[in-house]
């Protein structure tokens, strides 16, 4: 029996959750990508754990921040990026899994995330901070791209 009202139907677009894994069975080790929301890192674990011994950033998905998320970080969740130290590229709004993909030194040791085939996020052996094309300088989230490290560890 109608109303004499309309009916509206709202549709929420959710932004699609990443996380994506590979295992490496040479050196036994996982690279993993995690978007949390409000940022995405890749994480290269220790050899036979799922354990991450290092991170780097690789993007955000959302509107960059003016200020450190204190609070949040004190909670136990990433930081947010803020726009001091991002790049252009830095922001990928509605990421879809599709899109991305994981690449692995010859060595196992040393693992990459690419965008669209392009190469936007690394992490490497003889270094303690990962490296991001999202990142104009080094700070607390890494290091910014350098294709030089990328062609010594990725042919």
């Amino acid at each position: 029996m109608p109303t004499g009202f309309p009916i509206i139907v709202f549709t929420l677009a959710m932004a699609e959750e990443i996380f994506i894994t590979d295992h490496n069975t040479s050196t036994k080790r996982w690279a993993i990508l995690e978007d949390n929301g409000n940022s995405a890192w890749l994480y290269l674990t220790k050899p036979g754990t799922q354990q991450p011994e290092k991170d780097a950033f690789v993007y955000s998905p959302v509107q960059l921040v003016e200020e450190l998320n204190i609070s949040d970080i004190k909670q136990g969740l990433p930081p947010m990026l803020t726009s001091e130290l991002a790049t252009r590229s830095a922001i990928i709004l509605n990421p879809k899994a599709i899109e991305f993909g994981i690449k692995w030194s010859d060595d196992g040791e040393s693992v990459a995330v690419t965008y669209k085939n392009i190469p936007i996020s690394m992490i490497v052996r003889e270094s303690e901070r990962g490296y991001s094309t999202s990142l104009s300088r080094e700070s607390a989230f890494g290091k910014p791209w350098d294709q030089t490290v990328y062609h010594k560890y990725f042919k």
